[in-house]
């Protein structure tokens, strides 16, 4: 799995040991980090430097895209990640957010509710947070989707759920995940 790290580069003064820790983890799950090593060093030196953010945005715009999940250290506020964090809900990607207690971060995210997870932790519990996380954001990440039906379909699945009281989605649901052999 691609994992995506963002954190401030102006919090590294107060964060950095968190930032290498959540790193050093995450590679230790046997995950790709794709972004983030100028924390390693704690320099602006080597692979992924704050110079490739701010001259080559597509290679970051890319890192995102390519990964299958972003994880977010977000106790040092910065708009630069709130700009992050909105893109990478914009393209449909599952997002572990990490904070210190103390340090929530102040996000008016109510329809990302799916996608973004927020989890307080210390450097004493961060591996069992960030695989609680990541498990639950694989687990319970649903993506939307537009379906364009005929009227006459669109007339029986509100009838339907009139009369049964199950949504239009779950029961579409339903009919997929009888036709795969899924039954919860």
């Amino acid at each position: 799995m691609k994992v995506y790290f963002s954190a401030s580069n102006a919090g590294k003064g107060c964060f950095l040991k968190n930032y290498q820790v959540i790193i050093e983890t995450l590679e230790g799950f046997g995950y790709k980090v794709v972004s983030g090593h100028n924390f390693k060093t704690g320099e602006g030196e080597g692979k992924n430097t704050v110079e490739d953010y701010l001259t080559d945005p597509k290679k970051v715009a890319k890192w995102k895209v390519e990964s299958d999940l972003i994880v977010a250290e977000l106790s040092y506020r910065n708009f630069g990640q709130g700009q992050e964090i909105a893109h990478a809900l914009r393209i449909g990607k599952p997002i572990l957010g990490l904070y210190v207690k103390g340090q929530e971060p102040q996000l008016i995210l109510e329809e990302a509710a799916d996608r973004l997870l927020l989890v307080e932790y210390s450097l004493s519990d961060l591996k069992n947070n960030l695989k609680y996380g990541i498990e639950y954001l694989k687990t319970n990440s649903e993506k939307r989707f537009t379906m364009i039906l005929p009227s006459h379909l669109v007339d029986f699945l509100d009838r339907l759920a009139r009369d049964t009281k199950i949504s239009r989605s779950e029961y579409i649901r339903s009919l997929l995940e009888n036709d795969m052999g899924i039954r919860k």
